[in-house]
């Protein structure tokens, strides 16, 4: 809280990188229900290490209800969670440029397809409607126009912190989808890898276009393969659709 009241909540953190100072990163103060903190990159730009959570102002209404999964944490810093699981540790996230504020990750991060997408909070304490996946990518350098948002590629396997590699797109073409469910496409130049993600042309249409919220399934993650199978038949008055992207560079955009 800031001094001016306490909102016993639930409060949830995800795919954000954060370029710490000295001080905590979270300090929690008064009534407060629970923190899940998931896919985040904790660092600093000086390579030091970072002190993560303060906790000793807290008023926890249910005893302390922490929970986080696979966030890039510099070794050896301090007051990491006990409950947070599959944390990441290095002395490097292997971002852009981070003297020239640049936190985006390099080709040879480890922050690359190392998020988890199973997300919850502690036992009991869900998050009321959480968001997920991220959508967008915060502007670099800029503050943007609403509706100017940068979409954050849709990915199978998602990138730690705030920005999925690469921001680059290479074009997969002449989708075919032959009997009993065999998909194949034209291989594109310079693309050693394809995602396939399949959805719901209902739910498609009922979000208005939303491409997350009507993805039924991966079915495939890297592949070097030009094809893919799907033997599910929809039902009848329904239909799926298919969206292959080429990596790297690739969007389902």
């Amino acid at each position: 809280g800031d001094g001016t009241g306490q909102s016993n909540g639930r409060y949830r953190f995800v795919h954000n990188t954060v370029v710490a100072g000295t001080s905590a990163v979270f300090r929690i103060f008064d009534g407060i229900q629970s923190v899940e903190v998931h896919d985040n990159v904790f660092c600093r730009a000086d390579g030091g290490t970072v002190n993560l959570i303060r906790t000793a102002e807290a008023e926890w209404t249910d005893g302390e209800q922490i929970a986080g999964r696979n966030n890039w944490v510099r070794t050896g810093s301090s007051n990491e969670p006990a409950q947070w699981t599959g944390t990441l540790y290095g002395t490097d996230p292997g971002l852009a440029d981070l003297g020239a504020s640049d936190p985006r990750p390099s080709a040879g991060s480890s922050l690359r397809n190392a998020a988890a997408t199973d997300l919850s909070g502690p036992p009991g304490f869900p998050f009321p409607d959480p968001e997920y996946p991220a959508l967008f990518h915060p502007p670099l350098h800029t503050v943007s126009a609403p509706g100017q948002e940068a979409p954050r590629p849709f990915d199978c396997a998602p990138d730690v912190g705030a920005y999925e590699w690469p921001p680059a797109a290479a074009v997969v073409a002449r989708l075919r989808l032959a009997q009993g469910g065999a998909l194949s496409w034209d291989r594109a130049p310079g693309v050693s890898a394809y995602d396939v993600v399949k959805g719901d042309l209902a739910l498609l249409a009922s979000s208005g276009g939303d491409l997350a919220s009507s993805l039924l399934a991966c079915l495939e993650n890297e592949s070097p393969d030009a094809a893919a199978t799907d033997g599910e038949m929809p039902e009848t008055g329904g239909g799926f659709y298919y969206l292959v992207r080429g990596a790297p560079g690739g969007t389902y955009d």
